[in-house]
């Protein structure tokens, strides 16, 4: 029969091992230092993302390279995370900055520094090719004044009774927006619609009226025309919340101010099928 002193010894002992082993598996996550951009290839004046982050290092004394012939045009804005897994801790501090490409040709913005103790830790460089600017869009009854709005678009103006028609409803903005609220459905009537719950579309970057946009689609409705004539979509009027700087924010809440935007209106023209349908017509338009 075993002593119970010399069990529980062994217990105390087994736990004290795996203390230290979880202990220093939380601080062996490898430290890196990185330079990364949201994409790197950008037409002349467009703006991009740099941001550089320490992962699993101490340090905030970050020195960003000389970045001409790009000029930062906002930030640094600053995020950390702390997560803990399986005992391993892991900390992110990231310095994120918008800059602007004001000039084509292939550009290598070199690695950024950051002092860790007696030793001076260097990123890696970043590559970027600016393309010259195509020809912006162009959308009638926008100004360039205008920091938010909304668009509805079809894929289609002119249908046959039957036939798909997919609406969007697209955000297109020059601000951060905190949350938007639509307070208002066109009407559907003469149409069978189904909402897209699950909207996958990335969010895109668009010259409009000369200047650049976040492009996002915020809403999809499938429509099927159910009978003949000529239709009007909107307006839509929707509210947005603006977070405002330097505003009373919070960790679990942010100062925002209402801002109010109404949707274009749309006119599409639902057409019946031909009278003398091919043989091979077998009711299914697309």
């Amino acid at each position: 029969m075993q002593n119970p002193i010399s069990q529980n010894w062994c217990r105390t002992l087994a736990t004290i091992f795996l203390f230290l082993v979880i202990y220093i598996n939380g601080f062996s996550q490898t430290p890196r230092f990185i330079l990364q951009t949201d994409r790197m290839l950008v037409q002349e004046g467009e703006t991009f993302l740099l941001e550089a982050v320490l992962e699993n290092i101490d340090a905030k004394n970050i020195q960003l390279p000389d970045v001409a012939p790009f000029k930062i045009v906002q930030g640094p804005s600053t995020s950390t995370s702390i997560s803990i897994i399986n005992g391993k801790r892991s900390s992110t501090l990231s310095y994120q900055y918008i800059l602007l490409a004001s000039k084509t040709g292939s550009f290598t913005i070199d690695a950024a520094t950051v002092n860790l103790g007696s030793k001076v830790l260097k990123s890696n460089v970043v590559k970027m090719v600016v393309s010259k600017a195509k020809p912006t869009d162009v959308i009638s009854g926008t100004s360039t004044d205008q920091l938010t709005f909304i668009r509805l678009e079809v894929s289609d103006t002119g249908s046959y009774v039957g036939q798909q028609v997919v609406l969007n409803y697209v955000l297109y903005t020059r601000q951060n927006i905190e949350s938007y609220n639509l307070l208002n459905e066109p009407d559907f009537e003469g149409f069978y619609a189904q909402p897209v719950s699950d909207i996958r579309d990335q969010p895109q970057r668009k010259m409009i009226n000369g200047k650049e946009y976040y492009v996002q689609t915020i809403r999809r409705v499938i429509l099927f025309p159910q009978k003949t004539g000529k239709y009007t979509l909107g307006p839509v009027n929707c509210n947005l919340a603006i977070p405002v700087e330097n505003g009373q924010s919070s960790f679990f809440f942010r100062d925002t101010r209402n801002e109010k935007t109404t949707t274009n209106t749309l006119q599409l023209d639902v057409r019946p099928l031909p009278s003398s349908p091919p043989s091979s017509f077998s009711g299914a338009v697309g």
